[in-house]
């Protein structure tokens, strides 16, 4: 004969396993989304580094030394502007050689 204590016993027992069945379904559940998560930023990193790839493969590399003032001016015009300082450049170059 089981006595009130024991069938509290029965009972809380039944709630922790359910509630550690409960914990570790959570856990798979979180490494699941995580991981999905992290499939998911890969793929367009690696999607992103791809294009940029194919984008630069048909580039050339040019250095220019620019004195210290007009770097500063450059930099402020093409932020002002919310371009890239090269995409300036080149467009300043393609204006100018397409008048001479």
């Amino acid at each position: 004969m089981s006595t009130k204590a024991d069938r509290l016993r029965e009972r809380l027992g039944a709630t922790q396993q359910r509630t550690e069945e409960q914990d570790q379904l959570r856990k798979q559940a979180h490494e699941i989304v995580v991981t999905g998560i992290q499939e998911s930023e890969n793929a367009v990193l690696q999607k992103d580094e791809n294009d940029e790839i194919s984008k630069n493969a048909n580039k050339k590399r040019a250095t220019f030394e620019f004195d210290e003032d007009f770097h500063a001016e450059l930099k402020i015009f093409a932020a002002r502007h919310k371009k890239k300082m090269v995409d300036v450049v080149v467009q300043a170059i393609k204006e100018y050689m397409s008048k001479n």
